[in-house]
């Protein structure tokens, strides 16, 4: 039976692990049984193999199959323990992100710039933003945290920073209500332990291992119009990117 990717921001190798996912997770295919050969699911999804193989190996990376020479794509578990997958090939992949992950707001409050926010927030000390602090989960997932994060607005946009978006990023709705047209990302991934007070929240151990994730969101200003900082689990977030070399003339 062919199945009908239909239109989306994801690219389509995404979108083919996401079918499979929901195969798995509706016991079309138990653990234990073999996926259907690479060519089948090219018919089926009426995709290239390449395509296919980008969408399997994002399965294993999950922990959802695996993959052995001459036997096939075994399913290996039905859950991916709430490990986020971020597939990224342009600045729209961003906003699955916001959409696909629910927000549980801690504390929301007026700050000032210190000197040493300077580097975080690409500002001026004396700044004035909002900061939202919360742990984000996988809509639809269980409850278990994938990330604690910290979300600075810019004090131009407190009606935003007021409200908790329910299909829209803040950026987005920064962008959409006032306006502004979003010209770059900044982002920073560094390996990190996890705080005590941060591992709490996230429910592993103090110092354990995680990502610390930096997005910084500029429009036509200088200064970005949102940043965000956030901390992963090393075993709750797959990060994946392609970049595409430019065509030759």
């Amino acid at each position: 039976m062919s199945v009908t990717l239909g239109p989306s921001k994801q690219p389509r190798y995404a979108r083919v692990a996401d079918s499979l996912m929901r195969d798995i997770a509706a016991g079309t295919y138990a653990v234990g049984d073999l996926l259907p050969p690479e060519s089948i699911l090219c018919e089926r999804f009426s995709v290239s193999r390449a395509t296919v193989r980008e969408a399997l190996r994002q399965l294993s990376e999950l922990g959802l199959v695996h993959k052995a020479h001459g036997i096939g794509t075994r399913v290996t578990a039905v859950e991916t323990q709430s490990n986020y997958l971020m597939s990224l090939d342009s600045v729209s992949g961003l906003m699955h992100y916001g959409t696909e992950t629910v927000l549980r707001l801690i504390d929301r409050v007026h700050i000032v710039a210190t000197p040493a926010d300077v580097r975080l927030l690409g500002c001026a000390a004396g700044d004035r933003w909002i900061r939202l602090r919360g742990v984000r989960s996988i809509v639809g997932a269980d409850k278990r945290p994938i990330a604690y994060s910290e979300i600075y607005i810019d004090d131009r946009f407190t009606d935003i920073a007021n409200e908790t978006p329910a299909a829209a990023t803040y950026y987005e709705m920064i962008i959409n209500r006032h306006g502004e047209e979003l010209q770059s990302v900044e982002q920073e991934i560094s390996a990190i332990n996890i705080v005590p007070e941060i591992a709490s929240m996230l429910a592993v151990k103090p110092d354990a291992a995680g990502l610390q994730i930096v997005r910084r969101y500029r429009c036509s200003r200088s200064q970005p119009i949102e940043v965000t900082l956030n901390y992963h689990p090393k075993d709750r977030f797959t990060y994946h990117l392609r970049l595409n070399r430019p065509p030759t003339k």
